[in-house]
């Protein structure tokens, strides 16, 4: 029988062990950093009075927000490398007001038809847009404040490095919020409608 070459065994079991080492590293689940951005909780204030049948109106946000006291990628396993940032947001209440009958008003849906959060600093400026339009069903809590049923959308960012260098480097960061909002519900017209997003979360992916 033949005898392998010593040199070609060691270089096989490297090669396997290369191979389960990035196998385990792509299978790594998501990591979560929280909410850097602050996205949680914001307030969209009303800029328009909804029209009748599907006639959105956008609602507009931003804040400054201090750079990270660490940087999430110096704690990531060795040799990992993040593939993408994955924001959720979601409607969390909605205050109704104007010229619109509150009492006729029990529930609603309002559709998120667009929404970019915007993330900047002195250095570079990017955004997270919304892939897919995503509607909540909110429920009257009286006096024309209404609360929304669980749902939430997913923000994606391919370009990780970028988002981090401006979390952790350079001035203090600005963080823009865009939103249309529109409704089918025609007894909401007439209405000022103000939202407030609910919790949020960043995952790093890989």
């Amino acid at each position: 029988m033949r005898t392998p070459h010593p040199l070609i065994l060691p270089a096989v079991a490297l090669s396997v062990l290369l191979s389960s080492c990035g196998q385990l590293l792509a299978a790594l689940p998501p990591i979560s950093i929280g909410d850097p951005m602050h996205i949680g909780g914001m307030a969209l204030p009303k800029t328009g009075t909804m029209l009748p049948m599907t006639v959105g109106t956008t609602h507009q946000q931003a804040m400054t927000v201090k750079d990270l006291p660490v940087d999430p990628r110096s704690q990531l396993p060795a040799g990992a490398v993040p593939r993408a940032l994955h924001v959720t947001a979601s409607l969390d209440r909605a205050a109704l007001s104007g010229t619109c009958d509150l009492n006729r008003i029990s529930r609603f849906n309002l559709t998120l038809t667009h929404m970019d959060v915007g993330l900047s600093d002195t250095n570079d400026h990017v955004t997270f847009s919304l892939p897919a339009p995503v509607t909540t069903q909110f429920v009257s809590a009286g006096n024309g404040t209404f609360v929304a049923e669980p749902n939430s959308a997913t923000l994606v960012f391919d370009q990780v490095d970028r988002v981090m260098n401006v979390l952790t480097s350079g001035s203090d960061n600005t963080v823009s919020t865009s939103a249309t909002i529109t409704s089918e519900n025609d007894l909401l017209a007439g209405c000022d409608v103000s939202v407030t997003l609910g919790a949020s979360d960043t995952k790093i992916k890989f």
